[in-house]
């Protein structure tokens, strides 16, 4: 091809495939037939069968992890979104509502969290320790037989082992003990958080509902790398991204998998340039 032929575009760019197709036509003597999308949005959807319109909706559904608060008022109550199918519709809901019920009240309050068992996590945050006893004598016998994923701030532990609330030994002991009663439980995950306490260097954490990663993010390890977090060790590599070992903690837990996870509340992280 010379050098006339050849036409230079950014890969990606709305040109890019115009002038494939022009180089095309020119070399080949014949236009190429290339796919283009026809549709932009599917207005037949309302039209499919029941049975597949349902199935789709189930395909949006994706895990959370659901952190319970209290309220005296209230009662246990959460934070996190309702996912977007059970309000966009009344065929949305119809199609995802039985995956939700209302779950985790108590004798003085009714349940107020809608949760998924074979998709969500139920997160105890450090926050909650004076009430742990109450919501695990308030679980039902529906709820404790069909939690499949249990997740613990590694601060409740501390909190225990400081002796920070009276109830410490009893809350230590429902926690571990509650897990024999719940038969399909999968996991039980130690959370690592990523906050102002974190490590000697602390990490900064914005508000609202946390998010759980059995992986450090990219954008947070290059947040470390920028901030230096320990890369004056020995071997010049820093551990902090590494997910520590609490075992011996989670041994006498009940469940297949048992392990540490991060967490950390959102925010948007600016790195300032080095001069």
């Amino acid at each position: 091809m010379d050098s006339q032929d050849q036409v230079i575009t950014k890969e990606g760019s709305p040109n890019s495939m115009d002038s494939f197709e022009a180089r095309y036509e020119k070399k080949w003597g014949k236009s190429v037939k290339i796919w283009k999308p026809f549709l932009e949005s599917f207005t037949l959807f309302p039209e499919l069968p029941t049975e597949i319109r349902q199935e789709i909706w189930k395909l949006t559904l994706q895990p959370r992890a659901i952190e319970v608060k209290y309220n005296p008022t209230h009662g246990f109550y959460t934070e996190v979104k309702t996912p977007a199918a059970l309000s966009v519709n009344k065929d949305s809901r119809d199609a995802v509502k039985f995956l939700y019920p209302l779950c985790f009240g108590s004798i003085l309050h009714e349940p107020a969290i809608v949760f998924n068992f074979s998709k969500d996590t139920l997160y105890i945050d450090a926050d909650l320790c004076q009430e742990v006893v109450p919501f695990l004598f308030g679980m039902n016998k529906f709820e404790a037989e069909n939690l499949q994923s249990l997740a613990i701030d590694r601060y409740l532990e501390e909190y225990l082992e400081l002796g920070e609330y009276e109830s410490s030994i009893d809350v230590m002991n429902a926690l571990q003990k509650a897990t024999s009663s719940m038969p399909a439980l999968k996991e039980v995950r130690m959370v690592i958080k990523l906050d102002e306490y974190w490590h000697e260097h602390g990490f900064p954490e914005g508000r609202g509902p946390i998010e759980l990663w059995e992986h450090m993010p990219d954008n947070l390890q290059k947040y470390m790398s920028h901030e230096g977090f320990h890369l004056d060790d020995e071997d010049g590599e820093s551990e902090c991204a590494e997910l520590p070992n609490m075992n011996d903690f989670l041994e006498p837990f009940q469940a297949d998998t048992k392990g540490t996870i991060w967490g950390r509340r959102p925010m948007e992280l600016t790195l300032e340039p080095s001069f």
